[in-house]
């Protein structure tokens, strides 16, 4: 669930023909920023992308997924408050729990499972910040830097640093099918050794994903993923994006973070 607000009024700056460094947005520039994921940010499902806030923008997203291991079955809880300082730098704060039905808790991929007190959960806060660096604009992409770090349970803290990217491409601005992007980017996670067992204590993660915009703010988005050094499976996710422009956003979709036993619904 997704909800967006503006706290500001004024004149923005206009565009050139080029793009160049942390630009001024035109009233329609939205770039490629999607809904909240389950690592906190904006973004697909999984990770986060380039879009940024526009200048005095607030958003206030919750995500929830409930997914199964060997071991668990787990709910995953996000919260997301984030505000455009400027129309390139957005900064806000994410809130994380995780839910554990069963008292068995894996700490890393190589350790041996250890016992927890029945309807285990933990939780974690970070703040977050992302720097819009280029627009997407002629043939340029847009292009984002971030970063966000817990405070918490032990098994929960990290620190990551993200660069994304993305291309829009319109094909019919007023028929069926809008227009097409393309998402790509990296992160760099640190992890304590006893974290969650999805990730590895350092690693460096790329992804690409795609969307499809259709009539009424509907966007088709999947993405996929290289895999982390202690994870099981390729992670990936396929789902849909409700975009309103009133401030309004859902999110459905199947995802696979990489350790998990079935496929989840978020």
């Amino acid at each position: 669930m997704t909800l967006y607000g503006d706290v500001s009024a004024g004149e923005v700056g206009n565009v050139g023909s080029t793009s160049s460094f942390f630009q001024d947005n035109d009233a329609d520039y939205v770039g490629g920023r999607g809904l909240i994921t389950a690592e906190g940010p904006s973004g697909m499902y999984l990770n986060p992308t380039s879009g940024t806030l526009a200048k005095g923008q607030f958003t206030a997203q919750f995500f929830s997924s409930g997914l199964e291991d060997n071991f668990n079955n787990t709910g995953y809880y996000n919260a997301l408050l984030s505000y455009g300082v400027t129309d390139w730098f957005e900064v806000g704060a994410v809130g994380y729990v995780r839910d554990l039905d069963r008292n068995i808790v894996v700490l890393n991929a190589s350790s041996e499972p250890v016992l927890q007190p029945d309807g285990h959960s933990t939780a974690a806060a970070w703040p977050m910040a992302r720097i819009l660096i280029l627009k997407d604009e002629q043939w340029w992409p847009e292009f984002s830097i971030g970063g966000y770090a817990s405070i918490g349970h032990d098994s929960l803290d990290k620190a990551t640093i993200f660069g994304a990217a993305y291309k829009r491409f319109v094909i019919q601005p007023k028929g069926f099918l809008r227009s097409i992007g393309f998402h790509t980017g990296v992160r760099q996670l640190w992890q304590d050794s006893d974290a969650s067992a999805q990730r590895s204590a350092v690693d460096l993660v790329g992804y690409f994903g795609g969307e499809i915009e259709l009539p009424n703010h509907l966007y088709l988005v999947s993405e996929v993923g290289t895999k982390e050094d202690d994870a099981r499976f390729v992670p990936f996710s396929v789902g849909a994006q409700l975009r309103l422009p009133q401030g309004y956003g859902l999110s459905l979709a199947a995802l696979q973070p990489g350790d998990q036993r079935t496929v989840a619904l978020p």
